[in-house]
């Protein structure tokens, strides 16, 4: 059986001093999960439906043309407020929000670590792949 608890247990490893919040989400941009920094602002907090909607929006048209997802494709975005990391996972978009001065290099070793993980977890719960 799939637990949802185990989602926000994978995503939390990945929360540091260099990075802000995890996010996980449908294909339609809803947030599955949201883990964030306790030193994230309160303000940042309030944003997990546009952070969903602009990161499954963006991923999508970096897809290929058929449509297909390409599971080690990694797309690295600079913000105003960090540096953002977007990949797939099974179907969902996982995004990884890094603090300001993170190295691309890194962001990208941290989310597709994260990625791995989760998929393990999806694996051990029985998800369908």
């Amino acid at each position: 059986m799939f637990r949802p608890s185990r989602i926000r247990d994978v995503l939390s490893q990945a929360l540091g001093p260099d990075v802000t919040a995890v996010f996980l989400f449908k294909p339609n941009g809803l947030p599955l999960s949201v883990v964030w920094s306790p030193d994230a602002p309160e303000d940042d907090r309030k944003s997990d439906v546009l952070v969903g909607a602009m990161s499954t929006s963006i991923f999508k048209g970096y897809q290929a043309p058929a449509g297909d997802v390409d599971e080690s494709e990694v797309v690295m975005l600079e913000c105003e407020k960090g540096m953002l990391g977007i990949t797939a996972v099974r179907g969902m978009v996982l995004t990884v929000l890094g603090a300001e001065g993170l190295e691309f290099g890194m962001l990208r070793l941290k989310l597709r670590t994260l990625a791995a993980a989760f998929s393990k977890v999806l694996d051990v719960d029985g998800a369908p792949k």
